[in-house]
Order: structure tokens, then C-alpha cells, then sequence
């Protein structure tokens, strides 16, 4: 092989190495996702599964994507030892394969930004009315799986309402608020803060209920606004590294081509 190609071996003997241990980081971090799943997922998923996102229900994607993890994790440490195996045994059929599985990729990273910014524009369009008319159906009662749903989402993401109550409480139009138990609280025991399952419901008509404040209950924090923010610091970073993925990854074709081609000539010499 020419300069080139030992650079090019080089490279991709570095690059997978990296690549490796992302597989292995995004193996661990999936399993550890999918044992715990947050501590209340399995409570508040039922809400979820009422929220639509285009044809696909918010729940089912964040049960996919706890599992994306695990799974791509292991397809990352899969190709990773093919890159590095084909570079360092200068196995023309390894850096083949590798070549063509990393083009999929390429084709697969771009729908995957096409559908992320679908996402982000059916979040914004849509979840937050989708939310509104649900909290309507929110009654107190968590025997009911909608209400239990809700209570676990306030205590998950420690918000209260769709919209902080403090510029209007999403409560005023639930079956709750008809609700003669509800006494003089205006707001859910689950929004107060240092809440748990076990106290929450004794919170009512305690004063973090019946004249909460940002010091006693999540009041300030609306729960459309809090998970949107768990995502939007992620989605500028998301992108910045599907691109630096992307340049990385073409590179990589070009020198396992490469690779293959001056090892072809080589044998044929």
C-alpha cells in the first residue's frame, strides 16, 4: 500500500477503536435504562400512550428508544471489530463489508434527521393540546389509570399542570375540580414538593395544596415545559454530532474502499 493507505489504516484502526467505545458506553447506558426506566416509567406510561406523535404513541417511542440503546450499542462494538479487524489484517473482504454497512448507516442517519425534526415540530404543534384535553380527565381518583398516570408524571418530572399554575391552573377545567373531595385545594398533593407516593395523598388541604407557593409546590413548573426541556439541549447537540458522524463516517468509506483497492492490485501484481 502507498502513503495513503497506511494513513487510511491508521485512521480507521483509531476511529473504531473510538467507536468501540461508544458501542460499549451506549451498551451500558441502554441496559441500565431498561432495568430502571425512571423510577415511576411503568405509573405514567399510560398517559403517554394517550399522546400521539403523528401515526406513533409517545409511550411506544420511549419504550423503543430505551431499547435503541442496548441495540445499537452492540451494533456499534460489531462494526467497530470489523473496521479495526479488516485495517490491522488488511482483509480486503472485511473492509468491504465494512464499507457497505457504514454506507446503510449514512442513508439510515439521514432519515433519522429527517424524522427528528419532524418530531420536533409535531411536539410543538400538538402534544401540548393533546395534554390540555387529557388533564380534563383527570379526576383524583387513582384507581383511575389516567389520574394515577398523571400523578406519577408530576412527581417523575416534579411539575404541576400542563402550563405552570402560576399563569393558570390547567385544573380549573378537570373533573377534579367538581370534585366536592377536593375540599380547598387547588392543586394536585402530588405537586407539592418532597411529594412521594406515600404522602402525596395526604397533602390535600395541607397548605402546599390549598395556598401553594414556588417554595412549598411545583407551581412554576408546567409539565409540557419540563419534559420539552429534558429534550431541547439535546437537540442542538444531537445534531452537531449526526454531522461530525456523518464527515467521520464518509472518511471511513473512502479509506476502507481504498484499503480494498490497493490490496486488490497488490494481489493482482
Amino acid at each position: 500500500m502507498n502513503l495513503l493507505g497506511r494513513v487510511g489504516m491508521v485512521f480507521l484502526v483509531v476511529i473504531n477503536i473510538f467507536f468501540l467505545i461508544a458501542g460499549i458506553s451506549l451498551l451500558i447506558g441502554g441496559a441500565i435504562m431498561n432495568e430502571k426506566g425512571g423510577a415511576y416509567a411503568a405509573q405514567y406510561m399510560p398517559l403517554l400512550e394517550n399522546i400521539s406523535i403523528g401515526s406513533f404513541k409517545m409511550g411506544s417511542l420511549v419504550k423503543a428508544l430505551a431499547g435503541f440503546g442496548v441495540s445499537l450499542g452492540l451494533f456499534a462494538v460489531v462494526i467497530a471489530i470489523i473496521g479495526i479487524a479488516g485495517a490491522i489484517t488488511r482483509m480486503r473482504l472485511l473492509l468491504i463489508i465494512y464499507g457497505a454497512v457504514i454506507i446503510i448507516i449514512l442513508l439510515l442517519e439521514f432519515v433519522a434527521l429527517g424524522g427528528w425534526f419532524t418530531f420536533k415540530h409535531e411536539m410543538v404543534a400538538s402534544i401540548k393540546d393533546q395534554m390540555l384535553n387529557l388533564i380534563q380527565r383527570y379526576d383524583g381518583n387513582a384507581a383511575n389509570q389516567l389520574t394515577r398516570a398523571w400523578n406519577f408524571l408530576f412527581l417523575t418530572f416534579h411539575c404541576c399542570g400542563v402550563n405552570p399554575v402560576i399563569l393558570g391552573n390547567d385544573f380549573v377545567s378537570s373533573i377534579w375540580w367538581l370534585n366536592p373531595l377536593r375540599g380547598q385545594a387547588i392543586i394536585p398533593g402530588h405537586c407539592c414538593v418532597g411529594a412521594d407516593p406515600n404522602t402525596a395523598d395526604f397533602n390535600i388541604n395541607q397548605l402546599c395544596t390549598i395556598n401553594p407557593s414556588t417554595v412549598t409546590a411545583y407551581i412554576d413548573r408546567g409539565c409540557y415545559n419540563e419534559m420539552s426541556n429534558i429534550m431541547n439541549p439535546y437537540s442542538s447537540t444531537f445534531i452537531a454530532i449526526g454531522v461530525v458522524l456523518v464527515i467521520i463516517e464518509i472518511i471511513a468509506v473512502a479509506f476502507a474502499f481504498l484499503m480494498a483497492r490497493q490490496l486488490q492490485k497488490e494481489v493482482e501484481s
